[in-house]
């Protein structure tokens, strides 16, 4: 199973991060080695923390184009918490967000979703009411004519392709993938090769297995689910 990993930016040192979110009450203890346990969260989380990267802003600024204000704050953390895991379930997704969320309300100024690209300062995730929304999980690519998603390999899940024919239609596109995936998440519909669905819009649509994925074996990007084609059906 793929692994998620979340790099949240941290407004105190790595040499005090256990003990200030003891006092936010987010840990009990300090964690072990091998996991770090949530307060009011069932599982843990793998953890490592390290010192402050000014060259993070710069991925931040990629996904988001900041502005001044935001890149100071981000300019400004101390350290780096570093926070890996498996989701196999929705519980467990939503566990995550959670965390996330808490983090970034009290010790935390952004989080960056390693594997799939996105990554959110605390303000953007608060303003756009992202802790319960499936969207910093997914990561679009746009190449030539087709729209592709990276990061549903954290999710345990094939990654979506779909073609595109102007700007409008790209929106489109997004929105439909986006409901795709969250109704797999939401076990009504199974993400295979052969699904038929209808769009809001009326339109029929077919998934189909795609032979050359955005990313081949070996790649860090690589998902071994694979990846569908959602092909419109005249």
């Amino acid at each position: 199973m793929n692994k998620f990993t979340l790099c949240f930016t941290m407004k105190h040192s790595a040499e005090t991060i256990y003990e200030e979110l003891i006092k936010a009450q987010f840990i009990v203890q300090a964690p072990t080695e091998a996991e770090i346990f949530f307060r009011g969260e069932t599982f843990g989380f793998w953890h490592q923390i390290q010192k402050a990267n000014k060259q993070i802003v710069e991925i931040f600024d990629e996904h988001l184009a900041l502005d001044e204000s935001e890149k100071n704050i981000l300019n400004e953390h101390k350290s780096l918490l570093f926070l890996q895991g498996l989701i196999n379930t929705k519980e467990k997704l939503e566990s995550v967000q959670r965390v996330t969320t808490n983090l970034l309300q009290k010790v935390a100024t952004g989080v960056y979703f390693e594997h799939c690209g996105t990554a959110y300062t605390a303000k953007n995730w608060h303003n756009n009411n992202l802790h319960d929304d499936i969207m910093p999980w997914i990561n679009f690519i746009y190449t030539k004519k087709d729209l592709w998603t990276l990061g549903l390999a954290a999710l345990q899940s094939s990654d979506i392709k779909t073609s595109v024919v102007n700007q409008e239609d790209l929106e489109s596109k997004q929105n439909l993938l986006l409901t795709l995936i969250e109704a797999h998440l939401n076990d009504e519909i199974e993400l295979e090769s052969g699904l038929n669905l209808t769009a809001e819009d009326g339109k029929n649509y077919i998934t189909q297995k795609t032979p050359a994925p955005l990313f081949k074996k070996g790649d860090d990007l690589y998902n071994p689910k694979g990846c569908l084609t959602l092909i419109e059906r005249k």
